[in-house]
């Protein structure tokens, strides 16, 4: 198990290692590719995690404010404000950065308008109706729902737990990006390996090209995925990551060399 993870570490010295790992086989490559891209998809999480928390807080804290206390009993809605007194006009839940309507909650309707009142979410008397797109429209009526109750209190919770979800949420997502990207970075530098190695007139297959290319990968990307932890510039990754992973093939081949003579 350990030696899975060696090329962590020894990708950023070892010329030996290189050698040895580019017959290591595609598969074994391939696995290291995705633990890359783990990790790296760890700490993107992370740091996504940390800027969007104190966003949220505020603007999740915001919406809840004009939620009022809603209970659902044989069906109907029914709505009540901080004062423990039923709301007989609509209530607009509004965006805290631009205003935009979010929601309208109107117990005195008993369906949707056509256009929701211009929001995405439309909570009438008999039904809740969410705007997915502008094509498209889900309906959800409340005619099965024997009682239910919602206020601030229940939102607020929910919210708390949204905070501490946020990163790990976007992890899947993260991952896979991620691993498609330092694939293409991969196959880029494979093509370098080969026309590299075709031009020193050496013999390599282009199993041995790809894996060399994912391993010479690793240090620039480790050490950008840090860069860009610390400082925030994103846009030192793809480009240099090419340029150091192409000098890291070069190095090996040289080395090579070396020490067949």
């Amino acid at each position: 198990m350990i030696r899975f993870f060696e090329p962590l570490w020894k990708s950023f010295y070892s010329a030996s290692f290189y050698r040895s790992a580019a017959k290591g086989g595609i598969i074994r490559s391939l696995l290291f590719l995705l633990l890359v891209a783990s990790i790296c998809a760890a700490v993107s999480a992370v740091k996504l995690h940390m800027e969007l928390i104190p966003s949220m807080r505020e603007d999740l804290a915001y919406l809840i404010e004009q939620i009022p206390a809603m209970t659902i009993k044989e069906g109907r809605l029914s709505t009540v404000n901080a004062s423990s007194k039923s709301v007989d006009d609509p209530v607009y839940v509004i965006r805290r950065k631009d205003g935009h309507v979010m929601a309208v909650i109107d117990e005195t309707a008993e369906t949707a308008p056509e256009d929701l009142g211009g929001a995405r979410v439309y909570i009438s008397q008999n039904e809740a109706v969410i705007a997915k797109s502008s094509f498209e429209k889900r309906v959800y009526s409340f005619s099965q729902i024997h009682e239910f109750s919602i206020d601030q209190l229940f939102l607020k919770k929910w919210a708390v737990r949204a905070y501490y979800c946020a990163g790990l949420a976007a992890f899947p997502f993260l991952f896979v990006g991620l691993t498609l990207y330092r694939l293409f970075q991969s196959l880029l530098v494979s093509l370098f390996t080969l026309i590299f190695y075709t031009i020193r007139k050496d013999r390599i297959v282009y199993a041995e090209s790809f894996s060399l290319s994912v391993y010479a990968l690793t240090p620039p990307v480790l050490v950008g995925t840090a860069v860009d932890l610390i400082t925030g510039h994103g846009y030192i990754g793809f480009l240099l990551t090419l340029v150091f992973a192409c000098g890291f093939i070069v190095f090996v081949a040289l080395s090579s060399a070396k020490e067949e003579q």
